[in-house]
C-alpha cells in the first residue's frame, strides 16, 4: 500500500517497481539513525531531508547509493558547508550530500586545486555533466563532516531534477524505526467570528490519553457550532530520542474521510507555506510537539492534500450529531497511533435573545476571523438565556452581536473583523470593544504615539482589526550584570493580534524619541524576563524590525563588546595547528566575519564554527610559543582584542 501512495504522488518520477530497493541504498554503510526527518518544522520552512547521525564523529565514507554522476558541488562557509550533489538519470533522482568533511577522488582534487588558485577557503559553487565525475553504485564520493551548520552528522537529502525535495521512501529506503509517535493534545479552533466551541468563542484544548487497546481519546464531548477547525499536537521520538514529524496524518468523522495528508514531496519556493500546515504558534510552544492542522485553508495550495478542497476537514457548519471523531498518524517507520472521540456538531442553537444592559470590558481575545471582547456584568441572575448583546458602533448604529454568558458574570462578545467596528463598541454606554484599525487583504498601516506597523499587500489572508500598544513604559533591561546591561531605549510595544502569522514579513518601527539610529541599538522580542535580538534597520531616529510573527519588542543599547576567552591550542583540518578562542556577546550577536588576527605581529587568516562559539587562528607548526592577537566585533560593532602567547 505505501508505495501505491508514493508512486500516486510522485509522479514524473522513474517508475516505481519492486526492484526499486535494489537499485538504490543507502548512503552510509553504519547504523541509520536519523536525528530529524523528511518535512519536519523548521520554523517558517519544512526540512528538505534527513539528518543521519554519524557516532558524533566526522570521516565515515559516503557512498553513492545508485549510478550516476556528480553534478554539482559546493563550498560554503555556513549552509551545507561542504556539499555534493549526484543526478541519477535511471531512477529520475537527484541526491544530495550536506555537511561533509571533504571530497573524495577526482572531485577533491578539483576543489582542492581551485581553492588553491582562488586563495580562498570558501567560495565554490561548480555544476557539472555527465561525463566530468560519473560514479558508480557503491563508489565512495565523500566523507562525512561537520561544516556548515550543526554537529558532525550527515545531511541526505532526494530531489527531482527540478530540485523539488522528495521523502526517502519514493526510492524505496525506509528509515528504521519500531517506536510509534505520541499524540499529545487535540486543540478546535472557531473558522468564523460567530462560531460558538463549548458554548464560546474561543479556542479549546483537550489532553489526549492513551487507552488500554493502544489507542488515545479525550475526555469530554466537544461542542461545536459554526465552522471549527481541528488541530493536533504529537511527538515521534523514533529510535533516537529526537523530535521528528510524520509521513501521513488523517482525520475522518464516523468513517468518512475528511482530510489526508502525505509528507512525501513539496518545492522550495513552498516553504512560505509550512505555517499553513503546522500551527506555529502552537509549535513554538515548550513541549506542544509539532501540531499538525487537521483542516486545508483556501489559501494552501501544497500537494500534501492533493484532491482535497478548501476547508476539507473543517466541521460544524451545518446542524449534525454526537459523531466520532478519528485522527490517524503514520510516522516515516510506518508505525501507526490513532485518537478517537466524540465530538457534538448540533451545537447549542439557541433562540435569540438579545441581551440589552451594560457590559465592562475586561481584555480582548484574538482569533482568526474575529475579535472576542470579554466583559463582566455585575447582576448575573437570569443570564444564562441570552444568546446575543446589543452594541453601538461608533457611528451610533445598533447591532446585535452573538454573545457567550458564563459563570460569575462573565461574558464573550463575538465581534468580526469588519471595517464597521475599527471605531470600537460601546455596551450600555460602557466601551466594550476599544479602538481598533481595520486593515483588508490589500494592507494598511497601523500607528500608534511612538510605533506604527506597516502591512503590505500579500501579507494578510484575511481582514483584521489590529491594534498596537505600549505594555510596558519602564522595561527592564537586556544582559546581566556579569555580561553586560544593554539599556532599554523605547518602551515595550505589543501589536495586535498576538501571535498573528502573515504571508509575508510585516514592518514594525519604533521611533527613538530624540535618538539617532545606529549600529548599537536593535529591536530585541521580549518573552518575560527574556530578551532576544530580532534585528533592527535604523533609518535616522526610527529602528525597523520585519518579521511574519510580530512578538512584543524593545529597542536596546548594545555598547558591550563580546566575551573572547582563550583555549587550548589544537589541529583543525585544512588550518593546521591553530590557536583557538571562545566567544560569546550578549547582544546583537558575534560578528565573525570581522575577526581579524595577527601571529607574532604578522597579519594571519582566520576561520571560525559559530555552532561552537570559536574562532581559529593558524599559528604553523612547531611547539614554541607565539604571540596570537585577535580583534573580533559583535554585530553592533563593539570590537574586543586579545592577546595571548600560544
Amino acid at each position: 500500500m505505501k508505495k501505491i501512495i508514493v508512486a500516486s504522488i510522485l509522479s514524473g518520477l522513474a517508475a516505481v517497481g519492486p526492484s526499486l530497493a535494489d537499485q538504490f541504498r543507502w548512503p552510509l554503510d553504519i547504523e541509520i539513525s536519523p536525528s530529524s526527518s523528511f518535512c519536519e518544522s523548521r520554523g517558517w520552512r519544512f526540512h528538505g531531508g534527513i539528518d543521519i547521525r554519524t557516532r558524533l564523529q566526522t570521516g565515515f565514507p559516503v557512498k553513492a547509493p545508485a549510478d550516476g554522476f556528480v553534478s554539482r558541488v559546493k563550498v560554503q562557509w555556513r549552509g551545507f558547508g561542504y556539499a555534493l550533489y549526484v543526478d541519477h538519470p535511471q531512477l529520475g533522482v537527484r541526491s544530495v550530500y550536506g555537511h561533509l568533511d571533504d571530497f573524495a577522488g577526482p572531485v577533491a582534487a578539483y576543489v582542492a586545486e581551485k581553492l588553491k588558485k582562488m586563495k580562498a577557503r570558501y567560495g565554490i559553487d561548480d555544476s557539472f555533466g555527465p561525463d566530468r565525475f560519473p560514479v558508480k553504485k557503491g563508489q565512495v564520493i565523500a566523507f562525512t563532516g561537520e561544516t556548515g551548520l550543526g554537529p558532525a552528522h550527515l545531511h541526505f537529502e532526494l530531489r527531482r531534477f527540478n530540485d523539488d525535495p522528495i521523502t526517502p521512501a519514493a526510492v524505496g529506503l525506509t528509515v528504521p524505526d519500531r517506536i510509534p509517535p505520541v499524540f499529545l493534545t487535540l486543540y478546535v479552533d472557531p473558522l468564523s467570528p460567530e462560531t460558538r466551541i463549548n458554548g464560546g468563542f474561543l479556542p479549546a484544548a483537550v489532553s489526549l490519553k492513551r487507552q488500554k487497546d493502544g489507542t488515545w481519546s479525550w475526555d469530554g464531548v466537544p461542542v461545536l457550532e459554526g465552522k471549527s477547525g481541528f488541530s493536533v499536537g504529537l511527538v515521534d521520538n523514533g529510535e533516537g530520542g529526537n523530535k521528528f514529524g510524520i509521513e501521513h496524518i488523517s482525520i475522518a468523522i464516523n468513517g468518512k474521510l475528511l482530510l489526508r495528508r502525505s509528507f512525501n514531496q513539496y518545492a522550495y519556493d513552498e516553504n512560505s507555506q509550512a505555517s499553513w500546515i503546522y500551527d506555529y504558534p502552537r509549535t513554538s510552544l515548550p513541549g506542544a510537539g509539532y501540531v499538525y492542522t487537521m483542516f486545508r485553508w483556501p489559501f494552501e495550495t501544497l500537494r500534501f492534500s492533493e484532491g482535497f478542497v478548501p476547508w476539507s476537514g473543517a466541521l460544524g457548519d451545518a446542524p449534525g450529531s454526537v459523531e466520532e471523531l478519528t485522527i490517524e498518524a503514520v510516522d516515516f517507520g510506518g508505525n501507526r497511533i490513532v485518537a478517537k472521540g466524540r465530538v457534538d456538531t448540533r451545537g447549542l442553537r439557541q433562540a435569540k435573545n438579545v441581551f440589552d444592559g451594560m457590559l465592562r470590558v475586561r481584555r480582548c481575545h484574538y482569533t482568526t476571523y474575529g475579535v472576542v471582547a470579554e466583559a463582566v456584568l455585575a447582576d448575573t441572575m437570569h443570564t444564562s438565556d441570552y444568546t446575543h448583546v446589543r452594541c453601538t458602533d461608533a457611528s451610533g448604529g445598533e447591532a446585535d452581536l452573538p454573545a457567550s454568558f458564563g459563570s460569575g458574570g462573565i461574558v464573550q462578545v463575538a465581534f468580526p473583523n469588519a471595517e464597521r467596528w475599527a471605531g470600537g463598541a460601546r455596551c450600555g454606554g460602557e466601551t466594550l470593544l476599544p479602538p481598533h484599525v481595520f486593515v483588508p487583504v490589500s494592507g494598511g498601516t497601523v500607528t500608534a504615539d511612538g510605533a506604527r506597523v506597516v502591512i503590505p499587500a500579500g501579507a494578510l489572508n484575511f481582514p483584521i482589526l489590529a491594534r498596537l500598544d505600549i505594555t510596558d513604559n519602564a522595561p527592564r533591561p537586556g544582559g546581566s550584570a556579569k555580561k553586560g546591561i544593554l539599556p532599554a531605549k523605547s518602551p515595550v510595544w505589543q501589536f495586535s493580534p498576538p501571535w498573528l502569522v502573515t504571508a509575508k514579513p510585516i514592518r514594525l518601527e519604533i521611533d527613538l524619541k530624540g535618538l539617532t539610529a545606529s549600529r548599537t541599538l536593535g529591536v530585541y522580542e521580549v518573552d518575560g524576563n527574556a530578551r532576544s535580538y530580532s534585528g533592527g534597520e535604523g533609518r535616522e531616529s526610527t529602528m525597523a524590525v520585519t518579521s511574519r510573527c510580530l512578538r512584543p519588542s524593545v529597542v536596546l543599547e548594545d555598547t558591550v563588546p563580546p566575551v573572547v576567552t582563550v583555549k587550548p591550542r589544537r589541529t583543525v583540518k585544512r588550518l593546521g595547528l591553530c590557536a583557538v578562542f571562545g566567544v560569546d556577546d550578549t547582544g546583537e550577536g558575534v560578528d565573525y566575519e570581522s575577526a581579524r588576527a595577527t601571529v607574532n605581529g604578522e597579519s594571519v587568516s582566520p576561520d571560525s564554527d559559530p555552532d561552537k562559539d570559536e574562532i581559529y587562528v593558524p599559528i604553523g607548526p612547531g611547539k614554541a610559543k607565539k604571540n596570537v592577537t585577535l580583534t573580533v566585533s559583535d554585530n553592533a560593532g563593539n570590537p574586543r582584542t586579545l592577546t595571548s602567547s600560544r
